[in-house]
């Protein structure tokens, strides 16, 4: 059986699309398997999260769920990109985070760090 997965902002709608399902001829399980928990450029958290749901739920006897190797890759792959990762210090998150962008302008730098998000506390923000 086949599933198929949009990639775009539909992850978890099983359809015409972006193919995920069974393992490819000549693929070797850790391949197979690293396809699966890969999180595409076009993914935010959300939607890459919405992705393994549909895989585990088609897929609930993969090897993979049950490997340490896989669920750290998808508990990493699921974190938004501002969200300290697990192991990463404070000053390697700051250093990602606040790292000015290949191509981002320096306006563009400046109003993404010095913005106040609106989730963010006055404490948070100082």
């Amino acid at each position: 059986r086949l599933v198929v997965v949009h990639r775009v902002g539909q992850a978890g709608i099983i359809s015409p699309g972006w193919g995920v399902g069974e393992q490819l001829a000549g693929e070797t399980e850790d391949k197979y398997f690293t396809r699966l928990t890969t999180r595409d450029v076009t993914e935010n958290a959300d939607t890459y999260k919405r992705k393994i749901a549909t895989i585990l739920k088609v897929y609930p006897d993969l090897a993979m769920w049950k490997d340490d190797k896989y669920l750290q890759t998808i508990a990493e792959n699921s974190l938004e990109e501002d969200e300290q990762r697990p192991g990463e210090t404070t000053e390697d998150f700051y250093k990602r985070v606040y790292a000015q962008k290949s191509g981002e302008s320096d306006d563009d730098y400046q109003k993404r760090v010095y913005t106040r998000r609106t989730n963010e506390t006055d404490e948070e923000y100082v």
